[in-house]
């Protein structure tokens, strides 16, 4: 079970009928591309500001190995076409894919 926040910061937007796109990816070679190796894709997001963020749940569980590490990766794609682009919100930085129940938060931010 993989669980986690999408944090806005502190200016949190309104928004109406996104698709939230969570990637789970291995990301165990620095030196490589990420590799893809879960998506889940929630249609029709809302969200009023509220200070907790936007949660998400799903059933996967990673590989748990010590020369293994997936990380997360998210797209709040405001005009659903699919695709990050002016005014969606992505993550920009490295969260591990916790194990063990923890949650994890998920910092993205605007693409202007």
């Amino acid at each position: 079970m993989v669980e986690g926040r999408i944090d806005f910061g502190s200016e949190p937007p309104c928004i109406d009928e996104a698709d939230v796109y969570v990637y789970v990816e291995d990301t165990t070679y620095a030196d490589a591309p990420a590799v893809m190796v879960y998506c889940e894709r929630l249609l029709g997001v809302s969200y009023a500001g509220e200070p907790g963020g936007i949660v998400f749940k799903f059933d996967y569980h990673p590989q748990q190995s010590a020369n293994v590490t997936h990380t997360l990766r998210v797209l709040v794609d405001v005009d659903r076409n699919g695709r990050p682009g002016r005014g969606d919100y992505v993550s920009y930085q490295s969260v591990h894919v916790s194990v063990g129940g923890a949650v994890a938060h998920v910092p993205v931010r605007r693409i202007d």
